[in-house]
């Protein structure tokens, strides 16, 4: 990381840079049992290299001191470069006997899982710039501001991947072969006729370059309308086009060329009931647009999730219609309760399903017809100084929202005609307690909590239900102590205490989906546990 910066009297220049660069290694071994009642043993070696490079040129300039017009403008540029040098899954399966066999197939193509080697490649730049004026103006009371600005962004990414895997000789083949661990069963010795041969399952979907345009300019009025009523007002267009080039599994040409024009308004006012306490209502239009991963027909399959995913390249963009409406109190420094009631109605919005076509298990993207959602949401922070003076150096806050999504569906689908939206809990709990000593070296003691209603990993189709995620605590802890007149710092962080299963389950099929996960008669997709992590870190500041 490397920032610059020069000012010089009502103007500053800054450069800031930052260079991020990771490796990952990982394996991952799993062993149990499968539908069938067959049992396995899975693994997955994984590397990972990606690096990320970020350059922004900005600039902050009051042009004149009389009128106090202000313009801050913007260049920047990001490269990110990711590759996956080798991706090695491999499967062995129970014979009977207790002996384990590999699973190679025996005539067809290659697959992925069984003794594939997966590698890829992608790079993306991207380049923009703003421009925002900042002009103070006297309409309805003094120091009201009118704002305008201009935003672009081009986007350009370059990806490709290689699948390569095993088959069995289609002549005299050697079964004893199947028996050999795993890093002897491929040696080169045993690639030839009678053993294994190197099959290439690389598709024309395996490879795609894509780029994005958005040019998007606004104008607002933030300002006072009386002296307790505060209105912020305005809209912002949009220009937005996506390109994508690709070919399909039989090499045929597949192109992406979508563009859309949108006027997005939003308004805010803020009533000021008194100096700690105020009331809000809001309301915008926004889009969500799909990442060029989701419109590419590329497939990779995701050891993590036993699954292939796949993009769709007839998404379309949604758009969201916001209100809200919140109560806010400030009775002390740090501490605050607000309350608010929203709304949302969505146009086509962008879900990932079950693919009912597929053979195996794949996910894929698709835009249901409409949905809205609808909930309430509470906010406490608090210090404890009320219960005694002991209690002084504590802080207590949490949050909690109740949600009710419903997008319609064909009763063929779903029994009731409707389900939640894809991802969307009916409730969110977060809950922490802090303590802080008031010392010159500082300590402090950090208690979170945290857990989300039952929810919808993957929608469902005709022929296989909804499948949902279960909800579970999450239960975090750290503890730091500054030394060195508080410019060190020591950490250490013990986070999801509990552990809890996370499991990802179907309804039978007609089954009351709204019910609570019943472990005797769902159906288990995944049962995962995810590990507690314990990390200790130290920094130091210079001043």
């Amino acid at each position: 990381m490397a920032n610059f910066a020069y000012s010089w009297g009502t103007n500053k220049i800054a450069l800031k840079n930052l260079y991020n660069r990771v490796l990952e290694s990982q394996f991952i071994l799993r062993e149990g049992i499968d539908e069938s009642g067959s049992g396995f043993t899975r693994t997955g070696d994984y590397l990972l290299q990606r690096s990320l490079l970020s350059s922004q040129l900005t600039g902050n300039h009051l042009l004149s001191s009389v009128s106090k017009i202000k313009l801050d403008w913007g260049l920047n540029f990001s490269n990110i470069d990711r590759k996956e040098p080798g991706y090695k899954r491999m499967e062995y399966t129970d014979s009977g006997d207790g002996i384990l066999i590999a699973s190679i197939p025996s005539s067809g193509s290659a697959s992925g899982g069984f003794g594939g080697n997966f590698s890829s490649l992608l790079n993306e730049n991207s380049y923009g710039g703003s421009a925002d004026l900042t002009i103070p103006v006297k309409w309805f009371r003094d120091n009201n501001k009118i704002k305008l600005g201009y935003f672009g962004q081009y986007r350009k990414r370059d990806f490709s991947a290689r699948n390569i895997g095993f088959i069995q000789s289609a002549t005299g083949f050697n079964n004893d072969l199947l028996k050999l661990p795993q890093d002897q069963i491929f040696d080169s010795k045993n690639i030839r006729p009678g053993g294994f041969i190197i099959d290439e399952g690389t598709n024309g979907s395996d490879k795609y370059d894509a780029n994005s345009l958005l040019n998007a300019g606004y104008v607002m009025f933030d300002g006072y309308l009386t002296e307790k009523l505060r209105l912020g007002i305005g809209a912002r267009i949009e220009s937005f086009s996506q390109k994508l080039n690709s070919t399909d599994n039989s090499s045929r040409a597949l192109k992406v060329d979508t563009t859309y024009l949108n006027v997005l308004p939003s308004a805010n006012l803020i009533y000021n009931l008194t100096e700690k306490a105020s009331v809000r209502l809001s309301a915008s239009q926004t889009v969500g647009r799909a990442e060029f991963r989701e419109i590419a027909p590329f497939s990779f399959y995701d050891f993590n999730r036993n699954v292939n995913v796949f993009g769709e390249p007839k998404l379309r963009q949604s758009k969201t219609t916001n209100v809200d409406l919140g109560y806010a109190l400030y009775p002390a420094s740090g501490e605050a309760f607000t309350a608010s009631a929203f709304f949302k109605h969505f146009d086509s919005p962008i879900e990932q399903q079950l693919d009912p076509a597929a053979s195996g298990r794949s996910f894929g993207y698709f835009n249901a017809k409409s949905a809205t959602l609808y909930g309430i949401e509470a906010e406490l922070r608090k210090t404890l100084g009320f219960l005694g003076d002991q209690f002084s150096n504590f802080t207590f806050n949490a949050n909690a929202s109740y949600i009710k999504s419903e997008v319609k569906v064909p009763t063929t689908v779903n029994t009731t005609g409707k389900r939640p939206m894809q991802g969307q809990s009916p409730y969110l709990i977060n809950a922490g307690l802090q303590y802080t000593s008031k010392t010159e070296n500082p300590s402090s003691v950090t208690l979170l909590f945290n857990r989300i209603g039952k929810r919808i990993w993957v929608v469902g189709n005709v022929r296989d239900p909804d499948i949902y995620e279960n909800p579970r605590n999450i239960l975090d802890l750290q503890l730091s102590q500054k030394f060195a007149k508080s410019r060190a710092e020591v950490k250490l962080n013990y986070s999801d205490i509990l552990n809890n299963k996370a499991i990802y389950y179907q309804k039978p099929k007609g089954a009351e989906p709204n019910a609570a996960f019943d472990k005797n008669t769902d159906h288990v997709n995944i049962a995962d546990r995810f590990g507690s992590t314990v990390s200790l870190s130290l920094s130091y500041t210079i001043k």
